[in-house]
């Protein structure tokens, strides 16, 4: 799709993808209220659905494009970059790996019926959706890590109400999740924004791929945390859980907001909705098109300690970063 595409419309194809990829989503998860998931129909359907989904791009003239280069993967060098993108792809891993496959568990646990399992559901999936651009779009204004914080609060508090709320009050607790959907979802986005504000455009895609990496792990982890937690304290422990990581996360942002100030507006990049699969859908992304170098430090900037390519400028400030 990158080298198939034009620099002018790849940020709509990347939209495009992204919205395909969330109301799919949606739709698989009404699939339980059809059969049963424990016998196999459903899964034999998704096996065909996948198998027509690869007829469009078999049956097709055009040429295959070349594979692009493989980008590195620093993860240190993206510690040192960005901590606060580092710490928020990690802890928005474990908390969205544990809200994808254990909130089924949560609301079967408290009483959902089997059909309802996937419409609760779907309703924080929708609510994240629908607030992505409106939280990026504020954030290329008024700061990537102001909402950051305040969407890790609201995440936590909101988490903190579902962990607290009965079974039986089912409009709050339909209210809650579309509030804990709409602040949570956003946040690796905002994390990978960040990221990129601080660095060379034509560094995007390895950003991307290690942040990724970063986040996959984290979902490894959520998951096996949260059932834990749940298999002592009960089913709403999963929202406690999620709580927890969320506040460490503020935490997180809060440090590194007294330790350096504020990107200038002049080097924060467009915010660019993305979603969390392979890395190389992150080639579609438009700012790794451009070729326009980083600007001059507007002070003498010190060799990098942790960068292998020292010569490269980024947009990392000496002798206060202006970024986190």
């Amino acid at each position: 799709m990158s080298a198939a595409s034009e620099t002018q419309t790849r940020g709509r194809v990347l939209g495009a993808y992204t919205l395909i990829h969330l109301l799919l989503v949606m739709f698989e998860m009404q699939l339980i209220s059809i059969k049963s998931p424990a016998d196999f129909e459903l899964f034999s359907l998704v096996a065909v659905m996948f198998s027509l989904a690869a007829l469009p791009i078999a049956l097709t003239a055009t040429i295959a494009p070349v594979p692009p280069k493989r980008a590195k993967l620093r993860i240190s060098w993206l510690f040192y970059i960005s901590p606060v993108a580092w710490s928020a792809a990690f802890l928005t891993g474990i908390t969205n790996g544990a809200f994808w496959m254990m909130f089924p568990i949560y609301a079967k646990g408290i009483g959902f019926e089997l059909a309802n399992v996937a419409v609760f559901m779907a309703t924080a999936v929708l609510a994240g959706a629908v607030a992505q651009w409106p939280i990026g779009s504020l954030s290329d204004r008024l700061g990537r890590r102001f909402f950051l914080a305040g969407g890790a609060i609201v995440s936590a508090a909101f988490g903190i109400a579902l962990a607290t709320t009965n079974a039986d009050q089912t409009i709050l607790l339909f209210a809650f999740v579309a509030v804990f959907g709409a602040a949570s979802f956003p946040l690796y986005t905002l994390a990978l924004a960040h990221a990129n504000d601080l660095v060379n455009k034509r560094r995007a895609v390895e950003v991307a791929g290690g942040l990724l990496l970063i986040f996959s792990i984290g979902a490894v982890i959520g998951p096996f945390v949260s059932s834990v937690a749940m298999g002592i304290l009960g089913p709403n422990a999963l929202f406690a859980t999620t709580a927890l990581f969320h506040v460490l996360l503020v935490a997180a942002v809060m440090v590194r907001i007294q330790v350096r100030s504020s990107i200038p507006t002049r080097h924060k990049e467009e915010f660019v909705m993305v979603p969390q699969t392979t890395p190389a859908v992150y080639e579609l992304d438009p700012r790794t098109d451009a070729t326009v170098e980083a600007p001059e430090p507007e002070q003498p900037e010190p060799a990098p300690v942790a960068d292998p390519e020292p010569q490269e400028k980024t947009r990392l400030h000496a002798p206060a970063p202006s970024g986190a």
